[in-house]
């Protein structure tokens, strides 16, 4: 048979029939075949091997600098083209591709970068601003642009302007667009109010190049800003209170959270950042004081009586004096910042 082979290993049986036939049965093998593919100056293609009366599987499509891929034919001549569909292989099979050249691009033609245009009337218009073009041969060609078209600024309307550019070859490109001039807007006449009111004369105030006050930043014992205050220059704040701390004595504002110099606040000339330091507080050692008889002079007399109310009195005295001091300090500092914030 075509395309079969007898395979001569297999011994012949066969069965004899009552009726005194004999069938005997001949085993064959499909015989494969090699194809070959000639890529014709492409990329490589494997070889296979197929059996007889079947199907190639299309391969992979070879690729050819210079070209595109057509099809693979049954003859070198590249008569008859392989249906893979349908074509069957019958014997050892050469497959030969087929390709057409690629289109060779001589010039490429210039790029026009241009937009529609608005304007309002009365309004300068330059036909070139934002205009650009390009070729991928001669590279920048905005200043090969020509441009054909009038416009008139001065009346309100739609004027065409064409922009023409040509490269060193002859290729050229042209694009048309609309510049739309609008009509200025009618400026609008406010009425002029009757019995217009005086004009109220404002308070002089200093200059902005007179700066008159002075900001103080607060800070606290951590750094962080705990209040900020504006006083006019010259303020004494010589008398401004720190944060109390148990087991510390402030001992005045530095210009540094560590270490720095001691703040002058008895005249106020510019702003300042105010660090408040303390120290700890050194408590007194306890020591066993001796038992001492304390002798309470006799007031039963009139001198002692008069010695002792003159103590009490003077003793009176002084608190209020110290009490009135804090007083007047403190309405003094508030007088200072009630003055700030009015600023």
């Amino acid at each position: 048979y075509t395309g079969f082979t007898k395979e001569l290993t297999t011994p012949i049986t066969g069965v004899v029939k009552a009726d005194g036939s004999l069938v005997l049965t001949v085993k064959y093998s499909r015989n494969s075949y090699d194809v070959k593919f000639d890529s014709n100056g492409g990329t490589a293609v494997a070889d296979v091997t197929v059996e007889y009366d079947d199907k190639i599987i299309e391969p992979t499509v070879p690729t050819k600098t210079g070209y595109t891929f057509a099809g693979w034919y049954k003859e070198e001549a590249l008569t008859n083209e392989w249906n893979f569909a349908t074509d069957k292989v019958v014997g050892n099979t050469t497959l030969y591709a087929k390709y057409t050249k690629d289109l060779d691009v001589i010039n490429h033609v210039p790029t026009l970068d241009v937009k529609e245009v608005s304007i309002v009337q009365g309004t300068n218009f330059d036909p070139l601003a934002g205009v650009s073009a390009s070729d991928k041969e001669d590279g920048d060609l905005t200043n090969k642009i020509i441009v054909t078209g009038e416009v008139n600024v001065n009346v309100a309307g739609t004027y065409e302007v064409t922009y023409k550019v040509t490269d060193s070859t002859g290729a050229s490109i042209s694009k048309t667009i609309n510049v739309v001039v609008k009509a200025k807007p009618a400026p609008t006449n406010k009425p002029v109010p009757t019995n217009k009111p005086e004009a109220t004369k404002k308070p002089s105030r200093p200059s902005p190049t007179e700066d008159t006050t002075s900001e103080i930043t607060i800070f606290d014992k951590d750094g962080n800003v705990d209040e900020v205050i504006v006083v006019e220059n010259g303020s004494d704040l010589s008398d401004l209170e720190a944060e109390v701390i148990d087991g510390k004595e402030f001992i005045g504002f530095y210009d540094d959270l560590t270490g720095g110099n001691l703040v002058d606040l008895s005249n106020i000339n510019g702003d300042l950042k105010l660090y408040p330091h303390y120290e700890d507080v050194v408590e007194p050692t306890t020591t066993t004081t001796p038992e001492v008889d304390v002798v309470v002079p006799d007031t039963s007399d009139d001198h002692g009586c008069i010695i002792h109310w003159i103590y009490i009195i003077l003793t009176l005295l002084f608190m209020i004096i110290g009490l009135v001091t804090y007083i007047l300090k403190k309405r003094k500092l508030n007088y200072l910042l009630e003055g700030a914030n009015n600023v």
